[in-house]
């Protein structure tokens, strides 16, 4: 909030909205807060900045599950964002903490969309504490306990955002598991955004619009997206 020309009121109520299970969208934001798109989208990525300092402060330990899955259209496989998912689990094998990456694009093979084991060991040093016992599912099924959070990650960026690029995907998967995790916790996520807001340095406009690695999409090596569509269409027969 330093140096927001928005009034407080209104910062609190988008905090309050971003801490509803299913969150809000920048366009529906601007129409609830009665700004424009781009001050609501700045607003949104401000608080989800800070999130993303409370869900970077804490590490995976004890007994966790690593997987990969994909977010993304499986008719067009080559367009796909590979993620990894580390879930603590329980003694009863449910879970306890949840983070969710998405690997740099030097760990995935981008031919495949598959994530290299650098990016399943870079995952452990940087997010597990060092005494923690990961379970690696790299070639195998998800876990039946992460199964249903991949399925919910993936719909609700579709649905409540239409779709997220892959340039600001992870700070999307920083408030879903923020969201998530202080479900599992039962602690208020509005009274946890409300502490991380005030202790988090201001995002600026220009740090968040950088140039940042990711995949390359696939359009790129066809000319256009035209004619990407046009050959999974003929592969299809259509």
């Amino acid at each position: 909030m330093e140096g927001s020309r928005t009034p407080l009121p209104l910062w609190f109520q988008a905090m309050y909205l971003l801490s509803q299970p299913d969150g809000i969208s920048a366009l529906r934001l601007s129409d609830v807060l009665m700004v424009t798109y781009k001050t609501a989208w700045h607003i949104a990525h401000k608080i989800r900045f800070a999130l993303q300092s409370s869900e970077e402060s804490e590490s995976l330990n004890g007994h966790f599950r690593l997987n990969s899955f994909y977010y993304g259209n499986p008719l067009y496989p080559d367009a796909r964002q590979p993620l990894l998912i580390g879930a603590t689990l329980d003694e009863q094998e449910c879970p306890t903490r949840i983070v969710l990456r998405q690997p740099d694009p030097e760990h995935v093979d981008a031919d495949h969309r598959r994530v290299r084991a650098s990016g399943y060991h870079a995952f452990v040093q940087e997010h597990a504490d060092p005494l923690a016992d990961p379970v690696s599912g790299q070639f195998g099924k998800l876990h039946p306990a992460v199964f249903p959070i991949t399925k919910s990650v993936t719909s609700w960026l579709n649905f409540t955002f239409n779709g997220i690029g892959a340039k600001h995907l992870q700070a999307y998967l920083h408030e879903f598991s923020f969201r998530l995790n202080k479900q599992l916790q039962e602690l208020s996520s509005l009274d946890a955004i409300l502490r991380q807001c005030a202790v988090t340095r201001a995002l600026q406009y220009d740090e968040l619009t950088r140039t940042k690695p990711v995949l390359v999409v696939p359009w790129v090596y066809f000319g256009s997206r035209a004619r990407w569509k046009g050959f999974h269409l003929r592969r299809w027969g259509a």
